[in-house]
């Protein structure tokens, strides 16, 4: 079996000229191999509703069932399986990885 990677080219309007193309500036990982977590920023805040086309979803009713926590990075809304933790912060964060929630904390810490 053969794997090649190809690179899509995304448009660059709008993206500061400090961001190299096809990377978003909302969105980054920190640390390598399984220590990895993505970081991203949500648009709405946590409480509030899609935009757009999407679905008429009461964000804060899902979140709601999801165990608040905090810590020295602020506070939110923590999900965790045996593979995977997510941790949905009050200040518009999105942090996930295959990591320990502990790692999650960490890496909000800054």
């Amino acid at each position: 079996m053969t794997v090649t990677e190809e690179t899509a080219e995304r448009p660059t309007a709008g993206r500061p000229a400090h961001v190299a193309p096809g990377r978003d500036p909302q969105v980054r990982t920190v640390g390598e191999g399984w220590t990895t977590v993505l970081v991203a920023r949500l648009d709405a805040a946590p409480g509030g509703k899609p935009s757009g086309d999407a679905p008429d979803v009461d964000v804060s009713k899902l979140l709601g069932g999801l165990p608040a926590v905090s810590g020295e990075w602020g506070s939110g809304r923590l999900l965790t399986g045996k593979l995977f933790s997510v941790l949905l912060t009050d200040d518009g964060r999105v942090l996930a990885g295959a990591v320990t929630p502990e790692r999650l904390y960490q890496v909000a810490r800054g």
